[in-house]
């Protein structure tokens, strides 16, 4: 029962927040009480906190709109099929941020005190270590959608999943330059560029809406996931824009791309020699992509000392 679920969760939710602010107020960590107290007498601090989030606020929802948007336009604009063959492929695409989404936590805090004792070399050169090992950490699974895609749906999917195999391929492509273009937007967050992340998302959300509306009744599936891969990219490149402009921050080095260059040259030849394969052979290519792409960083010259 549909009715039933929604309950649930939204239980769930309200539970949760009760036992957070429980917490809170039992163990008052951070002084939480007599903060609140504080800073109901003294609103300054409130609401500038207000100005600083929800720009943020408003990005964030920004985003989860553009994550949806080709979902519900291709229940408008094409069939119900695409829209369950779609639904297969972005589960699969979401695992190359898995990395970058547990250390953003870690990493937000870390640069908001460098930007704070205004600190830039360090921001640039922890986002360059971290660009390098963290996107490293998806760039074999990649390989793998790019250049098995057919093999990797009918191995968690089955045959019939294999149609949506050129938009796993372009949303692979997507996903993997926003991790290896390197943390943008939560650095611009850290450095209290809120406004302007808003702006972007603002921006990439209307282009792929656009490109939803133009695309979809041609290409259907692979015409969402063409214009969620441009809106992607254009996001990512206005980000990274926009960090270089304030504080002259970038991931583009050699160190960083010369080991993907190596572990795709390796994938190619793979692919051409093997073709389709089953769970066992996908698991040793993976694990052969992943050990090859490791290594290429010192064939390569991409290990420093600060690593």
């Amino acid at each position: 029962d549909h009715l039933a679920g929604i309950a649930t969760l939204s239980l769930s939710l309200g539970v949760t927040a009760l036992l957070y602010f429980g917490h809170l107020y039992r163990d008052n960590p951070g002084g939480f009480r007599d903060g609140v107290v504080g800073r109901l007498r003294n609103l300054s601090v409130p609401v500038s906190l207000v100005r600083f989030s929800y720009p943020l606020m408003i990005a964030t929802l920004l985003l989860q709109l553009m994550t949806w948007m080709d979902i519900l336009m291709l229940g408008y604009l094409s069939t119900s099929r695409s829209v369950g063959l779609y639904d297969a492929v972005r589960p699969l695409v979401r695992i190359i941020y898995i990395v970058w989404q547990g250390m953003i936590f870690m990493y937000i805090p870390l640069v908001s005190d460098m930007y704070a004792t205004d600190d830039l070399e360090s921001i640039r050169r922890v986002y360059i270590i971290l660009t390098k090992w963290f996107a490293s950490a998806s760039v074999p699974l990649v390989l793998l959608f790019l250049f098995f895609p057919g093999s990797t749906l009918r191995a968690v999917f089955g045959p019939s999943f294999t149609v949506a195999a050129p938009a796993l391929q372009a949303l692979a492509v997507a996903y993997c330059l926003g991790n290896l273009i390197g943390p943008t937007g939560a650095t611009l967050i850290a450095m209290g560029h809120t406004r302007i992340l808003m702006a972007i998302n603002l921006v990439s959300g209307v282009v792929n809406f656009v490109l939803n509306v133009a695309l979809i009744p041609e290409l259907g599936l692979l015409g969402a996931a063409l214009a969620t891969t441009a809106a992607i990219v254009l996001r990512n490149l206005l980000r990274l824009i926009q960090l270089y402009r304030v504080g002259r921050i970038h991931a583009l080095r050699g160190v960083i791309y010369r080991p993907l260059g190596v572990t795709t040259g390796l994938a190619i030849v793979l692919s051409v020699l093997v073709g389709p394969v089953g769970w066992p052979k996908l698991v040793a290519l993976f694990a052969a992509l992943s050990v090859a792409f490791v290594a290429s960083f010192r064939l390569t010259g991409s290990v420093s000392m600060e690593d």
